[in-house]
C-alpha cells in the first residue's frame, strides 16, 4: 500500500479507534523505507512522529488488536538513531538517550515481542561505535562495552546477520581510516 493511501486509511480512522496504533505504526515502517531509499529528512522525520503517534496512542485492554509497543520503542529508537547520524554534528545527548534506550531493550525477553535480541545488541554496538569519535569523553568505556556485546553476539546461533557487522563496526572504531 502507498504511503498516502496509508495517510487516507489513518485520517479517516477515528482519533480513538484501537486499530490506529497499527495504522501508526505501518506507516511509519513505510516512512522508514522510503527514507533509506531516498534520503529525503522529512521522510525520516515523519516516520518518528508516527512511532511516537502510536506509542502514545491510548491502549483499550479487551480490544483484539494489541499493539506491541517494545518493537514501537525499538524502530523508533533506530529512527531516532538515523536521524542523529543525520545531524551534523551529531548531538551527543541523542546518542546517549539512543543507548540509553537500546540497553532498556536488551533487558527484556524480546522475543516475546517480534524482536531478534542480537539485532539490539548489533545496534547497541553501532551507537556506542559513535561514542568513539575524536574529542568524545567516552571513548574507552565504549570501547569495553563494544568488545563484551561484541563476544556475546559470537555466541549466537546466526553468525552472518548481526555478529559480522558489529565486529566490522568495532574494528572501524578500534583502527579508524
Amino acid at each position: 500500500m502507498a504511503i498516502s493511501q496509508l495517510q487516507d486509511v489513518l485520517s479517516s480512522l477515528p482519533k480513538l479507534r484501537p486499530n490506529r496504533f497499527t495504522w501508526h505504526c505501518i506507516l511509519a515502517k513505510a516512512q522508514s523505507r522510503r527514507y533509506r531509499i531516498s534520503r529525503n529528512q522529512r521522510d525520516l522525520d515523519k516516520s518518528i512522529l508516527q512511532f511516537t503517534q502510536a506509542i502514545l496512542h491510548p491502549f483499550y485492554p479487551g480490544t483484539e488488536d494489541r499493539p506491541n509497543l517494545i518493537a514501537a520503542f525499538f524502530f523508533l529508537t533506530e529512527a531516532l538513531l538515523r536521524h542523529t547520524l543525520t545531524s551534523r554534528p551529531p548531538v551527543a545527548s541523542n546518542i546517549k538517550y539512543c543507548i540509553e534506550y537500546l540497553y532498556y531493550l536488551r533487558g527484556l525477553s524480546l522475543e516475546a515481542f517480534g524482536i531478534a535480541r542480537d539485532k539490539v545488541t548489533a545496534s547497541l554496538v553501532y551507537a556506542l561505535s559513535l561514542q568513539t569519535r575524536p574529542g568524545s569523553a567516552d571513548v574507552t568505556t565504549s570501547l569495553r562495552q563494544m568488545i563484551a556485546l561484541c563476544r556475546e553476539l559470537l555466541t549466537s546461533d546466526d553468525l552472518t546477520r548481526y555478529p559480522a557487522p558489529a565486529i566490522k563496526t568495532l574494528a572501524r572504531a578500534v583502527f579508524p581510516l
